[in-house]
């Protein structure tokens, strides 16, 4: 890929400035339970990971991204990602966004609600692993879609509890034995 990228800042240089390209996206190959992850809510995976940073600045809060004015293009070599050393490190990842989304829709004042609690979670598995043919990455890809509904589902469930605004645990009034 630094190959590719080398040739085409090169070719971008000698382009009419009207026609110069100013972010590129790269496309994300994800490594994940000991397998390239090629299906399912993870793909595909792209983002402008190359920009002009005269014409370029990165947007939003929990998910980032570089927001370009002008032209873009696609590089076509893929850059490899390692995303999660197991398991129980994206558990602790999701623990973390999720608490980071639910404030983010608190704070945009979207209010919790039963169905989308109810509704949310089996929605993303069925698009995930069925419709997006997350099964065809063997259990890894069952893995992924089952801690990406729990995502959802723990989004909003903290929203429901941000709501609350439960008092602190234990309360003061809390009953010892």
């Amino acid at each position: 890929m630094a190959t590719e990228i080398q040739e085409e800042i090169r070719r971008n240089l000698d382009r009419p400035p009207a026609e110069r390209i100013e972010g590129y996206y790269g496309h994300r190959r994800t490594w994940f339970l000991g397998r390239w992850i090629l299906h399912g809510g993870w793909r595909p995976d792209r983002e402008i990971r190359l920009y002009n940073r005269n014409n370029g600045s990165w947007t939003g809060d929990l998910h980032a991204k570089v927001d370009v004015q002008g032209r873009t293009a696609h590089l076509r070599h893929f850059y490899y990602h390692y995303t999660y050393a197991g398991i129980s490190d994206q558990l602790q990842t999701i623990d973390k966004y999720s608490t980071i989304a639910g404030g983010d829709m608190h704070r945009a004042g979207r209010r919790f609600s039963a169905i989308r609690l109810m509704t949310s979670p089996p929605a993303r598995f069925l698009r995930d692993y069925f419709l997006k043919l997350g099964f065809l990455d063997g259990f890894p890809g069952f893995i992924i879609a089952v801690n990406t509904a729990f995502h959802v589902f723990t989004k909003h469930a903290k929203l429901w509890e941000m709501e609350r605004s439960p008092p602190s645990f234990p309360p003061d009034d809390w009953p010892c034995p």
